[in-house]
Parts: structure tokens; C-alpha cells; sequence
């Protein structure tokens, strides 16, 4: 995405991208958003699975119109009106204890605008809404495997804390039963579905 060059205090020359507006998502975003699913997944360590763009277009609906429980979409966009970025969350219950949480269900911040504000802006828009909410936890979740430092660095600023992680193993890297032919698993004759601690 194009960027403009301005002077900053110290006199050097910056590269400033155009104002980013967040707007609620509306029917005519959906596309828009498809195609932020679209970019987020060939990007990360999910590639191999391919989008089902159904899927991604029946959850912005829901976010625009069903009245379940709350639901957050946001669309970021810059001046010359190309998307770079989405937020979809919602409120649920906590599992296993008891209380409400917000969690973020996609998030996403184009390759171009990595580092720029949009990710803080969309992170403090969800924030703001979870507290109106009254929830008693917020969880964001980062699975893509991309900008993880950067998302960890990001995250903690805003005072989240990691309390989990996600790994991922796809079914045609085992051999059925859970284990990876090159894994030390296997080697010591260990099952996935077992746990020796």
C-alpha cells in the first residue's frame, strides 16, 4: 500500500501511511473481508488447508445481523479506501469456570501495514467493546504462525499475558496413530493419545 513521506521531529523522512478509519462491518464489506481471509491464510501456517470462502462470508453475517449474543466486526481501512484490516469477535462463556469472555475470532492486519497502527487501533476497538460488555476475561488469540515476536510484544504492551499456545500437526505429516515418522515420539514408542506425565 502506498505510503507519503513526511518530515518527523528529528528532520528525517518517514514513511506515514494514509489516516486508517474503523468502521462497524456492513453487508457490502463481506467481499472485503473474504479476501482479507483469503490474504491472512496464504500467508500463515494454515496455507495448506485452503479457505472456504462460505464459511468466512456466514461469519461476517452473523456478526452484521444475528442478535444471539454480541458479536464485534470491524473493517480498517485506509484513505484510499483498500482494506488493511478486519477484527471479528464476540462474547461467549468461559469454559471449564465460571464467568464471560470476549475473544477474538479473526484478526487480521495486511503484510503492508505490519507495524503500523492498525493493529493497535483494532486491538483497542475490541478492548473497548469487551469492557462495555462487562466481561470477566478478554483472550486474543494468535494462531496464523506469522509476526509472532511482533504480535507477542504488541499484545503484552496492552497488558495480555500468555497463557496457552497453539500447536498445529497436519493429519498427512502422521501415520495415523498420532505420530510424525521423524518424531522422538515415535522413537520411544509414545502415542499422542498418551500421556506419561
Amino acid at each position: 500500500m502506498p505510503g507519503e513521506t513526511a518530515r518527523n521531529r528529528g528532520g528525517r523522512h518517514a514513511l506515514v501511511y494514509a489516516v486508517t478509519s474503523l468502521c462497524p462491518l456492513k453487508p457490502a464489506d463481506i467481499a472485503d473481508v473474504t479476501q482479507a481471509a483469503r490474504e491472512m491464510l496464504e500467508e500463515s501456517e494454515w496455507q495448506a488447508f485452503g479457505l472456504d470462502p462460505a464459511a468466512v462470508e456466514a461469519m461476517a453475517r452473523r456478526v452484521i445481523y444475528d442478535q444471539d449474543k454480541p458479536r464485534l466486526g470491524v473493517i480498517a481501512r485506509g484513505r484510499d479506501t483498500a482494506v488493511c484490516g478486519v477484527m471479528v469477535a464476540e462474547i461467549d462463556d468461559l469454559d471449564w469456570v465460571l464467568g464471560r469472555r470476549a475473544i477474538n475470532v479473526f484478526t487480521f492486519v495486511t503484510h503492508q501495514r505490519a507495524g503500523s497502527l492498525t493493529g493497535p487501533r483494532l486491538i483497542r476497538s475490541f478492548l473497548t467493546w469487551a469492557h462495555s460488555h462487562r466481561v470477566d476475561a478478554v483472550e486474543f488469540g494468535v494462531s496464523s504462525g506469522v509476526r509472532l515476536q511482533s504480535s507477542d510484544r504488541l499484545l503484552r504492551a496492552f497488558g495480555f499475558r500468555p497463557v496457552q499456545r497453539t500447536y498445529l500437526m497436519r493429519s498427512e505429516d502422521t501415520d495415523g496413530q498420532g505420530k510424525h515418522p521423524r518424531s522422538p515420539a515415535r522413537k520411544a514408542g509414545i502415542s499422542a493419545r498418551h500421556d506419561p506425565s
